[in-house]
């Protein structure tokens, strides 16, 4: 079963301002890319949480860069 992903206000802003990065400075091809691979991604990761490192503060929390 495939767990729900909850963004943090900070990780969904930063999302954004990636993607308005690459509207602003790279094609639409590449901003579809980046869309297309990070929601593949999230697809992977709500299925197995185990790939990011788990935080200390907060059970079953887990936490990385993208």
């Amino acid at each position: 079963m495939a767990l729900e992903i909850v963004w943090t206000k900070r990780a969904e802003k930063g999302y954004y301002n990636i993607i308005n990065y690459l509207q602003t400075y790279f094609t639409e091809r590449e901003e579809r890319n980046f869309v297309r691979e990070s929601n593949d991604f999230f697809n992977l990761l709500s299925k197995y949480p185990e790939l990011l490192k788990k935080t200390t503060k907060q059970n079953n929390v887990h936490r990385g860069p993208i």
